[in-house]
């Protein structure tokens, strides 16, 4: 996975913001991680500078094609081990929270293993 934990979460937020809301204002991204503006914007500075992210006029923030693609698998991820954990009957709260964690620390190839044993096991649960 390319990019650090901490811009993961910003497209994460921004994606998720955005099919919540449409338009994603830097504001918006500060309140879902509980963060400052001025850090939201140093961070999407950042995004626009890897091409991850761009802004209109008006100053909202959109995932290029590359964030698109980034944040959707970064939720996938979460939803993959959201699934697992909860098939293992783990508290929801502590599933919830072990996902989000899981989702920045496992590599690709291992993260593709685990979806294919899910898929092999576990198909319609």
């Amino acid at each position: 996975m390319n990019g650090t934990e901490s811009q993961e979460m910003y497209l994460k937020a921004i994606y998720t913001i955005g099919k919540r809301k449409g338009a994603v204002r830097k504001i918006d991204i500060a309140e879902e991680l509980g963060l400052s503006k001025p850090s939201v914007t140093n961070a999407v500075d950042r995004l626009i500078a890897a091409g991850e992210v761009r802004t209109d006029e008006s100053n909202n923030v959109f995932l290029t094609d590359l964030g698109q693609k980034h944040a959707e698998r970064i939720l996938k991820r979460y939803n993959v081990f959201l699934k697992m954990l909860t098939i293992m009957e783990i508290p929801e709260d502590k599933a919830k929270e072990a996902a989000c964690k899981l989702e920045h620390a496992i590599d690709d190839e291992v993260f593709d293993y685990i979806v294919d044993w899910m898929e092999k096991k576990h198909a319609g649960k």
